[in-house]
């Protein structure tokens, strides 16, 4: 089954935006974030505000360095939560880009919220 144009999921890093159509490039790309010049990578969709989005902690630790992570989550436009946390690797960072991909809901429940750091 294809994602149609309207479910289209997206990736931007610092250097591309571009449709993602299979989540085994996506996997490959939050894998080789340290060893890459991507600098971030945030997943996003056409049809829905929320988004989720990893960077390096301290990038000039390359793959010593733990992944910071970050999810937003919409209610309505105006009510929404900012959780953060930090993994030690890619397979920790994975689940919360598989279920946002696969559109399955996520526990942002043991991150920290830091909604007000946006306000």
């Amino acid at each position: 089954m294809f994602l149609s144009e309207r479910h289209m999921k997206h990736i931007c890093t610092q250097n591309r935006e571009e449709p993602i159509t299979n989540y085994d490039a996506l996997r490959g790309d939050i894998v080789e974030l340290p060893y890459s010049d991507e600098g971030f990578i945030t997943l996003y969709s056409d049809e829905r505000e929320d988004y989720v989005q990893t960077a390096l902690e301290n990038p000039e630790d390359d793959e010593n360095s733990p992944y910071l992570v970050e999810a937003r989550t919409y209610r309505s436009a105006d009510d929404w939560t900012h959780y953060r946390t930090t993994f030690a690797s890619a397979a920790e960072v994975l689940p919360a880009f598989e279920a946002y991909y696969h559109d399955r809901p996520y526990d942002y429940s043991d991150w920290q919220d830091v909604s007000d750091e946006f306000a």
